[in-house]
């Protein structure tokens, strides 16, 4: 068994991998944790019109959903699509920043915070 392993391991040390794309499509995702109280309507606007200006994005592919929804925040899921692998990780990146920044300047009482109820 570990004689077939070694020559697995040697296969697959010695071919490269073909990147997985569907038609030449690269997916990329962004997370954003925030307070239940974000306008989720609104951030999902202001996703839109980042990409459309956004060169980098091939036009297809762009949403804004609920992933999970816990006690203390919300998680939102925004995925997208781009040409390849490289862009689509540079286009995570920069909206992830845009992102946050808007939830940051516009609903600052949206950030995730720890909240103590006294009664």
């Amino acid at each position: 068994m570990q004689r077939n392993m070694r020559t697995i391991h040697a296969f697959f040390q010695n071919k490269l991998f073909p990147e997985i794309s569907h038609n030449n499509n690269a997916f990329g995702t962004v997370y954003l944790y925030t307070d239940q109280k974000l306008p989720i309507k609104k951030v999902r606007d202001r996703v839109c019109v980042a990409l459309e200006t956004d060169p980098e994005w091939n036009k297809r592919g762009i949403d804004i959903l609920v992933k999970d929804v816990q006690r203390r925040y919300i998680e939102l899921f925004i995925p997208f699509c781009t040409t390849d692998s490289q862009t689509g990780h540079d286009l995570q990146m920069d909206m992830h920043e845009r992102m946050v920044a808007v939830v940051h300047e516009q609903y600052p009482n949206c950030m995730v915070k720890t909240r103590i109820e006294i009664l």
